[in-house]
């Protein structure tokens, strides 16, 4: 983004917070979702509990990914130690399959491959993410300074469809999940499932940007972020662009 490849990304939040702390001129111009991810064990393993998973070699989306700063948080959040944990990064897409074959004994991830792994019969859901974080930031719609300064109202009309398109989203949930089985090839069960574990939300709260800077506490925990560094939530967001 930085380098003029894209002009505006959706991701998750924590890529986002990590850059600008780093001094990258990036902006959340919008929310995505909250919640949506899961962690999922085999079935085979007896876990009914965060202390179950001590030992077990649980796979993450990516180091510094929201899951697995959400993991992070779980533990402490239980006087844990995360390091108890044999923690690896994989691809989403093919955590359930490695469950399956037991590459892996769990692993934390998005939906809709949380409802895969339950619903195909090979992995137990431990819990949702709203049971870890109820109402915690996922996913952002980002853009550069540079975009923000000279297209604003190419922005402008970007953000008008991204909130009319969540607003379908929360409306038409049936259609959504119509939609999504054929775009993805998986059942419609698979997501009308997937759908019930992810907030959509367009305009971020003031909750949700309080979560954002408390994220960014966390991060600084783990090491992914400089202790020393101030951000404030005029470093992360600028809103200006939205519909009024």
């Amino acid at each position: 983004m930085n380098s003029g490849k894209i002009d505006v990304g959706y991701c998750g939040v924590t890529p986002v917070t990590t850059a600008i702390s780093q001094g990258k001129h990036i902006k959340v111009v919008a929310a995505v979702n909250q919640e949506g991810s899961g962690i999922v064990v085999s079935k085979d393993l007896n876990v009914t509990s965060v202390a179950d998973l001590e030992g077990k070699k649980i796979a993450i989306p990516k180091s510094g990914s929201i899951q697995d700063v959400l993991i992070n948080y779980l533990f402490w959040k239980d006087n844990l130690n995360i390091t108890d944990v044999k923690i690896q990064e994989m691809e989403v897409p093919i955590m359930p399959e490695a469950l399956k074959t037991g590459e892996i004994d769990g692993f934390i991830g998005w939906e809709p491959y949380i409802s895969i792994s339950h619903l195909s019969g090979g992995g137990d859901v431990v819990m949702y993410s709203g049971d870890i974080w109820s109402h915690y930031p996922c996913c952002v719609v980002v853009t550069s300074d540079d975009f923000i300064n000279k297209k604003p109202e190419l922005l402008r009309k970007f953000l008008k469809v991204h909130v009319e398109s969540t607003d379908y989203v929360n409306t038409h949930k049936g259609e959504t999940a119509e939609i999504l089985s054929e775009k993805l090839g998986v059942t419609l069960k698979i997501e009308e499932d997937a759908l019930i574990h992810v907030e959509f939300v367009a305009v971020p709260t003031d909750e949700f940007k309080t979560n954002t800077l408390k994220i960014v506490d966390i991060q600084k925990k783990i090491g992914y972020i400089d202790k020393n560094v101030t951000i404030t939530q005029n470093d992360i967001f600028d809103l200006d662009y939205l519909p009024s």
